[in-house]
């Protein structure tokens, strides 16, 4: 939440902040080191006066200290006190115990016990000081020779310490104050000169942004803003030259798409009008063979029967391949539709294989049939186009296995609503670079346009964009001398699923 608060605020406002905040950090921590410094200068100060004191006392004082001249003593340390406000001195003899005090107005009466902190006095052998509050409390032994007589011991008010303390933090303080008030505004202008020239490339990049490439940054005085808005600008006028390049690219573009769909449309015209006239002649050449072939012109030999059986072969081959080329014309037209109506999956399957078997056993090979029991009566589709998918897989198939078998597999995934036509077999497999070219027209296994095997390279081309069509795909799973596996998944769509009435009827092309 606070990390998007400070995203919310301007550069400039993060900068003045930043920028004010540092220097009231160092300014602060330079205030406390002066401060703290004062506080051990003056500190030191008081204990050398302190240090002075108790010199001065223990050489004049010594010898009343040595003979216990109490009155002495008193009087001294009286007339000290009195002349040194705020100091208080006290006596020890060399039990410990206190023998005067100049705080007292009247007669020590002396004690038994000994003060603690005179004993520490007698027993340290040298100076001692500690702080208390309000005050500072020092100390030393008296020696004459090397018997210890006795101890004295001054406290010093820090009172006017405290006031010198307090005087030096409220002028650390204030010295603070204008420095972090002299900061922010530093900051503000640094702030401002930095942000200034950024929102002004940021308003032409707004310009930009709407379409206004005439539109330039203006130089500053300053070197960084000035090299920002110079290759700011250099940036513009590079997309001032290529969007002028793009739109001469788009307009050569779009006369080459021109081009093409207009030769793509004449070709498709050609190969539909060239693929009609063929197919006339090539029909009656059919059906003169297969008149030759029963026997209507007379008996045949045997030599004569396989040169027109050739012919009848040739020319079946050339009427597929042309009527392959129309439907890809018609596919590449977008003008090739499918037919939604009701039909039987399973006779249609059967009928398929029962075709296609015969054309294993001329090549001996087995053919295998195996269709899901839960394949459902009827389905909703284009029965005419699913039949030509399986008849070219099968066709392919047979054709790229040498020896072994081919197998039509059908099977159903009710709960994912979809039917799976698998299409099998032991041939020479697929290398891995070339299980996507076989897809494209003109394509064989070996991906050349000059094939050992016969056909024209467009079965699986048609069959792609016919399952495409029919809202299903198509895949291969290929090993090589092994054998391939096509799969063909299609919608399963029941005769109670029908949405609009008008699927039932059939279209045409």
């Amino acid at each position: 939440m606070r990390l998007a608060f400070w995203r919310n605020w301007s550069l400039a406002a993060q900068l003045t902040l930043t920028m004010a905040t540092l220097v009231a950090i160092a300014v602060l921590a330079v205030t406390t080191l002066y401060i703290n410094r004062e506080q051990g200068n003056m500190r030191r100060e008081l204990e050398r006066q302190a240090e002075v004191i108790l010199l001065t006392l223990t050489t004049t004082q010594a010898n009343a200290l040595y003979v216990l001249d109490t009155n002495a003593l008193e009087t001294s340390i009286e007339s000290f006190g009195a002349a040194n406000t705020g100091v208080q001195v006290r006596v020890y003899d060399d039990g410990g115990r206190l023998v005067a005090d100049s705080s007292l107005d009247q007669a020590l009466t002396f004690g038994l016990e000994a003060d603690p902190f005179a004993q520490e006095l007698i027993d340290s052998g040298g100076l001692i000081t500690r702080w208390l509050p309000g005050y500072l409390e020092a100390g030393q032994q008296v020696t004459v020779g090397r018997r210890v007589i006795g101890a004295f011991s001054i406290q010093i008010s820090s009172t006017d310490l405290n006031f010198q303390l307090q005087a030096a933090q409220n002028q650390g303080l204030l010295l603070a104050a204008v420095a972090v008030v002299a900061g922010a505004g530093a900051s503000l202008i640094v702030s401002r000169a930095i942000t200034r020239p950024l929102l002004a490339i940021t308003n032409v990049a707004q310009r930009i942004s709407e379409g206004d490439l005439s539109t330039r940054a203006v130089s500053t005085s300053q070197k960084e803003m000035n090299q920002l808005a110079t290759t700011f600008n250099e940036m513009i006028d590079a997309i001032q030259k290529r969007e002028a390049d793009l739109r001469k690219q788009a307009e050569e573009l779009r006369v080459a798409v021109a081009r093409a769909k207009e030769a793509a449309r004449l070709k498709g015209e050609f190969l539909a009008t060239v693929s009609h006239e063929l197919r006339t002649p090539l029909n009656a050449i059919i059906g003169f063979s297969d008149m030759l072939l029963a026997g209507m012109s007379g008996p045949l030999n045997e030599k004569q029967e396989h040169k027109i059986t050739r012919l009848k072969e040739n020319g079946a081959r050339l009427l597929a391949l042309i009527n392959d080329l129309l439907d890809i014309t018609r596919i590449e037209a977008g003008r090739l539709e499918t037919v939604e109506k009701p039909y039987s999956p399973r006779a249609m399957t059967e009928r398929v294989a029962a075709q296609m078997e015969s054309l294993a056993e001329k090549n001996k090979l087995q053919f295998k049939l195996n269709i899901s029991p839960d394949l459902p009566e009827n389905l909703i589709g284009d029965e005419k186009r699913v039949e030509q998918v399986i008849v070219n897989l099968i066709s392919n198939a047979i054709k790229f296995t040498p020896k072994g078998s081919v197998s039509l597999d059908v099977e159903t995934d009710l709960d994912q609503k979809k039917w799976k036509i698998m299409v099998s077999d032991t041939g020479i497999g697929i290398p891995p670079h070339a299980r996507d070219l076989i897809f494209e027209q003109f394509r064989q296994v070996d991906g050349s346009y000059t094939r050992t095997y016969r056909g024209s390279g467009l079965g699986l081309a048609i069959s792609r964009d016919l399952v495409r069509m029919m809202n299903g795909q198509i895949g291969v799973e290929s090993e090589l001398d092994v054998g391939s596996t096509f799969t063909v998944t299609l919608p399963l769509i029941l005769p109670d699923q029908e949405l609009t009435p008008e699927l039932e009827g059939e279209i045409h092309v």
